[in-house]
């Protein structure tokens, strides 16, 4: 009996569950929009973060998240402090965001935890709910937290390499609803559950002043 071709699909399913619990969650690098993920890129802890408040009109700011071991709260959280208080931010997960949150905004920024290459389902029905060029006339900037590449296997090294990171897939899900993306840029952790990769909650304050620099220019 001729056996039935096991799909790509297929193929990678049963790949990633035969890493294990590292790859599932490995919160996972693709081909980026401009300045994703650099593990080499770390802020200094002391550096002295860019006044992301000087210059340019004061903006409204909605910063998107969702969280699964609270890595991505907390780099959401450094966004938003990283911008400066002259301009107004708002601050909210994905499961109580909805389309009125989008009135009147200049930037969104949207994260999520990368769980095999993939954005976590509570941002897929935050980005299915905004309708076609919904986001039209608005800069946007997507991050995500994923597992460094650092102290894992060859086998771990290549799942992740193969799967990506989820930025650069809400990127262009932004930029499909009419959006015009800035930057995409992913936030390591050392672990599944975490703790954040040293200098990255810096490096966070640093890219979305960043920002907001492009912004003014």
């Amino acid at each position: 009996m001729n056996k039935k071709p096991v799909s790509r699909r297929c193929f990678l399913q049963h790949t990633a569950l035969a890493a294990g619990g590292i790859v599932l969650a490995a919160c996972t690098p693709e081909k980026t929009i401009p300045d994703a993920g650099s593990e080499s890129t770390l802020a200094p802890q002391d550096q002295e973060l860019p006044d992301s408040s000087t210059g340019g009109k004061p903006l409204k700011i909605l910063i998107v998240y969702d969280t699964v071991y609270g890595n991505t709260q907390i780099i959401a959280e450094a966004l938003r402090d990283g911008v400066g208080s002259r301009h107004e931010v708002d601050l909210i997960r994905a499961v109580d965001a909805d389309l009125d949150d989008l009135e009147n905004k200049d930037v969104l920024m949207v994260g999520s935890p990368t769980h095999g290459g993939l954005f976590i389902e509570s941002i897929k029905t935050f980005l299915a709910a905004i309708p076609e060029n919904g986001l039209a006339n608005m800069s946007a900037a997507a991050f995500d937290t994923g597992s460094t590449t650092e102290n894992q296997g060859w086998f771990g090294r290549f799942i992740i390499n193969l799967l990506g990171y989820a930025s650069p897939r809400i990127a262009r899900e932004l930029v499909k609803r009419g959006a015009s993306v800035i930057r995409a840029e992913t936030f390591f952790v050392l672990d599944t559950q975490g703790p954040l990769k040293e200098g990255e909650v810096e490096r966070a304050r640093a890219w979305s002043a960043g920002v907001l620099e492009e912004l003014n220019k």
